[in-house]
C-alpha cells in the first residue's frame, strides 16, 4: 500500500524545522494507517492523532499555538516588532497603542483581550448563582487566557469560583498551570467527564 499527499499550493513556505516536523507527522501517521486494521483507521482515530500525538500532534509538539497577544504601550516584547502607521492604517481592528504579536498560528477572543472574559463572567456568574454552584469547567482553554480573566472578574462579582480545566494536552495543561498559577484559584485539571457536575460549563471556540 502505497501513499502519496499533495501541499496545497499558494500556501506561504515552511522553515526548514516545521518542514521536517511536518514530513515526520506524515511519516507517522502512514505508519499507523499501515499497520491498523484492514489497512484504514476511522476519522476520529486519524484526528486524535494529528492533533495529540506525543511528541508529534499539533497540540502536543510544543510550539506557540496561539498568537496575537496585545502588548500594552510603553512595554517591550521581543515577539511583538514595532508596528508602521502605514501598516496600523491597513488594519481596521487594531486599536491606538496596542500592537498584535505575529507569533503562533491562530488566536482567539480572550488572546486578544481581557474583556471578553470580563463580559463573559456576567453571565456566568447569573448561571452559578442559579444553579447555586461557585464550580466552572472549562473544555480546550488553550494558554489559560480565559481563565486568567474570568476568574479575577468573577471575584468582583463577589464569586470565588472553583475552576476545573478539561484539558487533553499535556504541553498546554503546562502553559495553563504556568499561566494560572498567581491567580490564587481553586483550579484543578481533569483526565476524564466528572461523574456529577453542578456549576457552569465553558467550551469557547
Amino acid at each position: 500500500m502505497s501513499f502519496h499527499t499533495t501541499i496545497p499550493t499558494g500556501l506561504p513556505a515552511l522553515d526548514p524545522e516545521s518542514a521536517a516536523h511536518t514530513q515526520a507527522v506524515e511519516r507517522y501517521l502512514v505508519e499507523q494507517i499501515e499497520h491498523a486494521p484492514w489497512g484504514f483507521m476511522l476519522f476520529e482515530q486519524w484526528m486524535n492523532l494529528a492533533l495529540y500525538a506525543p511528541g508529534l500532534g499539533y497540540y502536543a509538539a510544543g510550539n506557540t499555538k496561539f498568537g496575537g497577544q496585545p502588548v500594552n504601550p510603553g512595554t517591550t516584547a521581543a515577539a511583538a516588532p514595532p508596528q508602521s502607521a502605514n501598516a496600523a492604517a491597513a488594519d481596521p481592528g487594531t486599536s491606538p497603542g496596542v500592537r498584535q504579536t505575529s507569533v503562533g498560528d491562530f488566536t482567539t477572543a480572550p488572546e486578544l483581550t481581557p474583556i471578553f472574559g470580563q463580559v463573559l463572567a456576567r453571565q456566568v456568574a447569573q448561571i452559578l448563582k442559579a444553579c447555586g454552584s461557585t464550580n466552572v469547567l472549562e473544555f480546550g482553554a488553550g494558554s489559560g487566557a480565559l481563565a486568567a480573566s474570568l476568574i479575577p472578574a468573577l471575584r468582583e462579582l463577589g464569586i470565588e469560583p472553583t475552576y476545573q480545566i478539561m484539558e487533553v494536552s499535556a504541553d498546554l495543561h503546562a502553559r495553563q498551570q504556568q499561566r494560572l498559577a498567581a491567580s490564587g484559584a481553586a483550579v484543578t485539571w481533569l483526565d476524564s467527564l466528572p461523574a456529577h457536575f453542578t456549576g457552569c460549563v465553558l467550551a469557547n471556540e
